[in-house]
């Protein structure tokens, strides 16, 4: 079993979680990796370089900590928070002062009193992946800066939706725990030699700094800290879901209620962090039906910063592994607007061919059959356009017989109508960079795979909208923008690579609106790498726009 921060827990700890819970590889310094997912076989993988077809690369082959031997991110745990209390009678703590250091401030601080109690949690029947790490939160006055960080602004997704977030300093630093009475006793002692259940590592003492933690945790731990935050002027409203949990203290279903703050992966006192990928968004949570009495557990909890006597009492948020960019930016690339095209009778007809196609989901061979859409280049609400040359010519596509079904995904996408969260279905269409002459192009974008997309169940709902694309067959025209219907991805043919595999589309389903001049039907020939066709184009069907794909699961 993997735990948060990659660590290997052998022994008891539930099942595995059904969701891999795939992730930016982010960068501790610029907090700005892509996600590429899975793709060509001859990526170079443990070269700690994020090359196409990786989730994540961090300079070596090994598993079991945040990126495993074949570059993806590992799963992560969700965790279940309880309100506690220093027990009566324990004696008073002088503030430990420390250096923090995360990716949005540095500093040093006084730790203070123990605040909040967190235990893996499994949610909807997912499984867990470590039942034998807890997380024990300290309250903490604001930093005294050594120096800035980034901004505290983010995008982040995860199996709840995505949202902008700005978070405030940080109020609470939360270290890895194991109790030793109470709630979850550990019945053979860490420290004896012995590998045990909920125990990384046993080196047969409770010294720390020695690679093998006080608490029979791997060195460095995984420590957060933990910002309150809410979502930014422009974010999409945060919708509540009503999730099951079952923790060994909780049982039933909790409602989500809103986000209240953002942990990030942190340093203590220089002794660095095991995974920068992974923070944690949590949500204040209330029981779905009835009220919970507050349990009123004392425990007794080790770390490897200190011993604490404590009382757990209500549970008060839910926080889930989730994927953070700093200062997010959509990739430069046009909007397009697709329309319906088909074969101009009376000129030679397309001949099918079989491609690989590899791609963030997949490596398959797949036959390309016939042309079925073209797509220009669109300045919508006059925005402008980078490149009024270069257009895609979308071909049906068939997968060859004797390879899996595809697996349907969940993302979360940001793109200038917002946020989406999409389940991704069966391959549609290969869209391939083209130009239409006399007017030449570089084309020099990506070919896109297109995947069958609509707004997850239970997700926040997509509003349509009303706006104004000019392209070269429209001229200007009113639009009402309906609900998403493709996301395309950067596609590898055959080998020959990628221009930016993070340049993906999220394309809308769109009608004109009443009362506009009638559409005159064009015919085209746009040639591209597979030559040159004739086209007889019919009604527009979609508005594609630059997105970021910032969090990406396998459906249920």
């Amino acid at each position: 079993m993997k735990e948060e921060g990659g660590g290997t827990m052998r022994g008891t700890g539930g099942k595995r979680s059904a969701v891999a819970v795939l992730l930016f590889c982010l960068s501790w310094a610029l907090g700005n990796g892509l996600l590429c997912g899975a793709g060509p076989a001859n990526a170079a993988c443990g070269d700690g370089a994020l090359d196409p077809g990786e989730s994540c690369d961090d300079g070596n082959l090994a598993s079991d900590d945040g990126c495993s031997a074949e570059c993806r991110i590992e799963p992560r745990d969700h965790l279940m928070c309880y309100r506690i209390r220093q027990a009566k009678g324990t004696a008073t703590r002088a503030p430990s002062e420390v250096t923090l250091a995360d990716r949005f401030e540095s500093g040093e601080a006084k730790v203070g009193k123990p605040v909040m109690f967190c235990r893996r949690a499994d949610t909807n029947q997912r499984g867990i992946l470590d039942s034998g790490a807890h997380l024990t939160c300290y309250r903490i006055p604001p930093l005294r800066e050594q120096r800035p960080r980034q901004q505290r602004t983010v995008l982040i997704g995860n199996e709840l939706g995505g949202r902008i977030l700005k978070a405030k300093r940080a109020r609470m630093l939360c270290v890895h725990s194991v109790p030793l009475s109470g709630l979850f006793p550990i019945l053979i002692p860490c420290g004896d030699g012995k590998l045990d259940p909920g125990e990384e590592c046993d080196d047969g003492n409770t010294v720390d700094g020695d690679g093998c933690a006080a608490n029979c945790r791997l060195e460095p731990s995984q420590r957060y800290l933990c910002h309150p935050a809410k979502p930014a002027a422009g974010s999409p409203p945060f919708f509540s879901q009503v999730v099951s949990v079952e923790d060994g203290i909780t049982a039933g279903f909790m409602k989500t209620v809103k986000p209240v703050s953002l942990c990030a992966p942190a340093e203590l006192d220089g002794g660095g962090v095991r995974d920068f990928n992974t923070h944690l968004e949590c949500f204040k949570v209330r029981p779905a039906q009835g009220r919970q009495k507050p349990l009123k557990q004392k425990v007794v909890s080790q770390s490897g910063f200190r011993e604490d006597r404590f009382t757990v009492l209500e549970p008060r948020v839910l926080c889930v592994p989730s994927a953070v960019i700093v200062s997010p930016k959509i990739p430069s690339r046009d909007p397009v607007k697709c329309y319906s095209a088909k074969h101009l009778e009376g000129t030679p007809r397309f001949e099918k061919r079989n491609v690989i196609l590899a791609d963030r989901f997949e490596t398959k061979s797949m036959s390309v059959v016939s042309p079925t859409k073209i797509c220009n280049p669109a300045d919508v609400d006059a925005n402008g356009l980078l490149d009024p040359t270069t257009h895609l010519t979308c071909y049906n596509i068939n997968q060859a017989a004797g390879q899996p079904r595809f697996k349907s995904r969940e993302v979360v996408v940001y793109n200038a109508f917002g946020t989406q969260t999409l389940t991704v279905e069966k391959p549609k269409f290969e869209c391939v960079p083209s130009e239409i002459p006399p007017v030449a192009s570089s084309t020099a974008v990506d070919r896109l795979k297109c995947y069958s997309a609509e707004v997850t169940k239970g997700a926040p709902p997509f509003d349509t909208r009303k706006v104004k694309i000019a392209d070269r067959f429209d001229e200007t025209k009113r639009s009402v923008v309906g609900q998403p219907a493709l996301f395309c991805t950067p596609v590898d043919q055959d080998g020959k690579g990628f221009v930016d595999p993070s340049a993906d589309l999220t394309c809308f389903s769109i009608r004109e609106a009443g009362g506009q001049p009638q559409f005159t039907k064009p015919t085209v020939r746009p040639r591209d790498e597979f030559g040159e066709t004739a086209l007889a184009v019919s009604e527009a069907e979609t508005l594609c726009l630059p997105s970021i794909t910032v969090f990406e699961s396998e459906a249920q």
